[in-house]
């Protein structure tokens, strides 16, 4: 059993305000990673504050710490072993993407990375991994000292990160 948090918070300054609700090929950008969780997470759960989703959310206790605080919080909450935690901003990962990571075999963390560039949200965290992470600053300074297995997935268009309003379709 697998849980699912999708990461709906944070300030989208380069967006212009919040993201979860742009539209993105006619679609609320959160819909897609909520649909991806659902097709193979036991749970699904929000994490982050957006009061226009009336959904399953976790709020964190100190808002503010970015990425990593989010991550943190929603491993502490973590019902199961192993989480999928993903960022709205990726709207076209796929279940293929999914079965392509794989599952965990050890570490705390099985990641993708794109050639040279790591993506550490999205991809499976084992809830010890809440222990071993600082509750705010770079995730992937906080995932440095810790046993991460990198899946190289090369030059992958379903990494498209949407962060500006010119990334929405």
């Amino acid at each position: 059993m697998i849980s699912g948090f999708l990461l709906v918070g944070g300030a989208g300054t380069r967006m212009g305000g919040g993201k979860a609700l742009q539209l993105f090929a006619g679609r609320p950008l959160w819909s897609y990673g909520f649909e991806l969780l659902n097709s193979f997470c036991s749970s699904v759960r929000l994490v982050g504050e957006c009061a226009e989703l009336a959904l399953p959310k976790l709020v964190e206790a100190q808002p503010g710490r970015g990425p990593l605080g989010a991550i943190v919080t929603a491993l502490e909450a973590a019902q199961t072993d192993w989480s999928f935690v993903l960022a709205l901003d990726y709207p076209l990962l796929d279940l293929v993407f999914v079965e392509a990571l794989g599952r965990p075999e050890r570490g705390v963390a099985r990641l993708p990375r794109c050639g040279e560039q790591p993506h550490p949200l999205c991809g499976f965290y084992h809830r010890a991994a809440a222990r071993e992470l600082p509750g705010q600053g770079s995730v992937l300074r906080a995932l440095e000292r810790l046993e991460v297995e990198w899946v190289d997935f090369g030059e992958d268009e379903r990494f498209l990160n949407v962060n500006r309003p010119s990334d929405l379709r």
